[in-house]
C-alpha cells in the first residue's frame, strides 16, 4: 500500500448517531419526518449537500446559515470532547505509518467537527492532509473528488486504498479506480452484502485490515 484515505464518521470514529441527528433535527425543527433510510443518502452528502438536499427534496425554508448554526451548536461541543476513536483505529494508523503508508483524510464533515476530534483522541499528528468535502467543492457521490485527492496526494488513482463505511462513497471510489476497504458500522450494517460487491476488503475493525 502507498497511500491510504480514510473517511472519517463511522470509519476512523463512532460518530455516526451524533452525525445522524446533527442533520436529522433539521428537518425535526421543520416540522418534516426524516424518512427511513435517509441517511445513506445523506452520509456522503456532508453538511452542505445535506442542506441543498433538504431544500430541493423537502423544501426547507430555513437559510444555510441558520441550518448550520443550529447543526453547529449540537456537534461540534461532542465532536471536541466526546467522540472515540473506532476499535482498532488507532493500532492500525500507526501500523500504516510504521510500514510507510502516506495518510490522508477525506470527510463529509467540516473542519471545526473533524479538526477538534482528531486532535482530542490523539491521532491528528498521523496524518499528512486531512480534508473536508468543502475543500473540493463537491460530494463523496462525485468521481471527480476522488481524482482532484489523488491529485493533491500526488499519486495515481489506482495507489490509493479508500476507507469508508458508506456504500455510496465506496461505489463511486471504485468506479473511480480506487481500491476500496469496506469498514463496519452500526449505522451501514443493513448495506453489508450490497458493499462488500464494491470493496475489495470488507472489516469489522480497521486493525484488520491488510498493509
Amino acid at each position: 500500500m502507498k497511500a491510504a484515505l480514510f473517511d472519517f464518521d463511522g470509519t476512523l470514529v463512532d460518530s455516526m448517531p451524533t452525525w445522524g441527528r446533527k442533520v436529522l433535527r433539521i428537518l425535526e425543527l421543520s416540522g418534516i419526518t426524516p424518512p427511513e433510510g435517509i441517511l445513506r443518502i445523506l452520509t456522503p452528502l456532508g453538511d452542505t449537500g445535506s442542506m441543498k438536499y433538504f431544500k430541493e427534496q423537502f423544501g426547507v425554508t430555513m437559510t444555510e446559515e441558520e441550518m448550520l448554526r443550529e447543526m453547529d451548536a449540537f456537534a461540534v461541543p461532542k465532536y471536541a470532547h466526546d467522540i472515540l476513536l473506532k476499535k482498532g483505529a488507532r493500532e492500525y494508523l500507526e501500523a500504516l505509518r510504521a510500514n510507510g503508508v502516506r495518510i490522508f483524510l477525506l470527510t463529509a464533515s467540516p473542519r471545526q467537527c473533524f479538526v477538534p476530534c482528531l486532535e482530542n483522541v490523539g491521532v491528528a499528528s498521523l496524518f499528512e492532509e486531512a480534508w473536508s468535502c468543502e475543500d473540493f467543492k463537491t460530494v463523496k457521490s462525485n468521481p471527480d473528488i476522488y481524482r482532484m485527492a489523488a491529485e493533491r496526494m500526488g499519486v495515481s488513482v489506482g495507489d490509493i486504498t479508500f476507507f469508508d463505511d458508506n456504500i455510496i462513497a465506496l461505489k463511486t471510489a471504485k468506479e473511480a479506480g480506487l481500491r476500496t476497504v469496506g469498514v463496519f458500522d452500526e449505522s451501514s450494517a443493513a448495506d453489508e452484502a450490497a458493499i462488500r460487491v464494491f470493496t475489495d476488503e470488507y472489516v469489522y475493525a480497521l486493525n484488520e485490515a491488510g498493509i
